[in-house]
């Protein structure tokens, strides 16, 4: 049966309650009609509470480990990137990115050191000290609408979706230099998998996916995904790739090694964002129009319930405390 996790029989929230831990993980939502990052107990969820961000808050990335939190706001009057101590809930930063305009696309190295943003506006991505907040490199990507970002596990390849050029940046962070690699109509949604061999990207309006050899920097393969696909991710083992299919209101679920449709499962209504538990146990996806985040069992390929969210859910981040 699937279930409101919010909403569901008093008994059952009294049971959440007593089972609630300070230690449980948190799943973190931006969500944009309110300008705020709501805040989820990842084993109950329960609501916990909600951080104000920035205007226009579209992605966000954590250390899976906790620590800090971050939010892209990408368009509005802020040109910032949000930072967010999880365990007090609170801001502790605005990074301002002037020169550089329109933060969004984010991704932080393994040891949450660095953070790397695209700046839409100046085609370009600023690699960011976390400890000084001094940007410590920018690399141009000369393309249209450089939009999201994946790092690869060693940290040392950084690919941005060029959604207006159609083709991926990918930046080699050790000497800087930037090669590309055409992908289909509208790239937008990317994601690294596990060994860093392989980069799929989502084409919205080829409603395509590219697979791109990371060694050779080539395009091995196109596979069709109708429905307007606009995020992915891989499962923590890399056998699965999951991938939000905004106008069919679905999840579809590739076999990364066959490259063929495993599954396809029903979200809500236009499913937009989505992020794979560190864990490797659950994935979580932010439908935009039905305002609620779907849990996905990575195993069973089954949806858990819905977690109640405000309106207009969209990036989403899940740390372990």
């Amino acid at each position: 049966m699937r279930l409101w996790f919010t909403t569901i029989a008093a008994i059952t929230l009294l049971s959440f309650a007593s089972t609630a831990r300070a230690d449980d993980p948190k799943i973190l939502v931006v969500v944009k009609s309110t300008n705020a990052v709501e805040v989820f107990n990842g084993t109950t969820y329960e609501r916990i509470g909600s951080v104000a961000v920035g205007d226009s808050p579209h992605e966000i990335v954590a250390n899976p480990n906790g620590g800090l939190a971050y939010v892209s706001n990408f368009d509005g009057r802020d040109n910032t990137v949000t930072v967010i101590d999880i365990a007090k809930m609170e801001v502790v930063k605005k990074l301002d990115m002037k020169p550089l305009y329109r933060p969004h696309g984010l991704a932080l190295t393994k040891d949450g050191g660095t953070l790397y943003v695209t700046c839409e506006g100046s085609r370009m991505v600023a690699e960011v000290d976390v400890k000084t907040w001094k940007t410590k490199r920018t690399f141009k990507t000369q393309m249209k609408a450089t939009h999201m970002l994946s790092i690869s596990p060693d940290d040392k390849i950084l690919c941005s979706t060029n959604g207006a050029s159609n083709n991926i940046s990918v930046i080699d962070l050790v000497s800087g230099r930037v090669a590309y690699v055409i992908a289909g109509i509208g790239c937008e949604g990317i994601a690294s998998s596990p060994d860093g061999k392989m980069l799929w990207t989502g084409d919205r309006r080829a409603e395509t996916l590219t697979v791109i050899d990371l060694g050779t920097r080539r395009r091995v393969a196109t596979l069709p995904c109708k429905g307007y696909p606009m995020r992915l991710a891989f499962s923590k083992d890399g056998s699965k790739v999951f991938v939000t299919t905004a106008t069919t209101g679905h999840v579809v679920v590739y076999d990364a090694a066959k490259q063929e449709v495993i599954k396809t499962i029903k979200t809500g209504s236009f499913p937009l964002g989505i992020h794979a538990a560190a864990n490797g146990k659950q994935v979580f996806v932010s439908n935009r129009t039905s305002n609620s985040v779907s849990v996905i069992d990575v195993e069973t390929l089954e949806v858990l319930g819905d977690i109640r969210t405000g309106e207009s859910p969209d990036g989403i981040a899940w740390v372990r405390k």
